[in-house]
């Protein structure tokens, strides 16, 4: 969860505008074909933006610049993850923004912008979507990139 508090915090828009709750019963495909489709623009355009300003990034922190898609279920990180899991307790998928490194850095920490993530709950479960354009959402990468790089030099 590192960066949620920091995307969060940064933002202007209200999270009600900016991501949409859906209870687990209206849970079907056009909701998955959506995540996927979702994951995908956000993935293409990490590796466009990454490209684009990896040596401005490099030569300014000294660091290699990543811009990925993130998915876990509660936590666990595995590369297997795809959005044919979305539906499953705990998924989330999320935009990490950070850097190469061998070392930790206790001080620094990457940004994530969330794009999905089903809570399962007890009984009822919701999942809850990022909402905003696809413009909206390649500004917000762009925005992270530029923050991250800020903090970096």
């Amino acid at each position: 969860m590192r960066g949620f508090k920091k995307f969060f915090n940064r933002q202007p828009q209200s999270l009600n505008d900016q991501y949409r709750g859906i209870p687990d019963d209206s849970f079907d495909q056009e909701l998955k074909n959506k995540i996927h489709q979702l994951e995908h623009y956000a993935e293409e355009v990490g590796k466009s933006l990454q490209n684009k300003y990896a040596e401005d990034f490099q030569r300014k922190t000294g660091k290699i610049l990543r811009v990925w898609i993130q998915r876990d279920i509660d936590g666990d990180l595995n590369a297997g993850l795809s959005a044919e899991n979305a539906f499953e307790k705990e998924y989330r998928s999320l935009i990490a923004i950070d850097w190469e490194t061998s070392e930790m850095d206790e001080e620094l920490e990457g940004i994530d912008i969330p794009l999905w993530y089903y809570f399962g709950g007890y009984r009822q479960g919701t999942g809850t979507i990022y909402n905003l354009s696809q413009e909206k959402l390649e500004l917000e990468i762009v925005n992270a990139i530029e923050e991250l790089l800020k903090q970096l030099e």
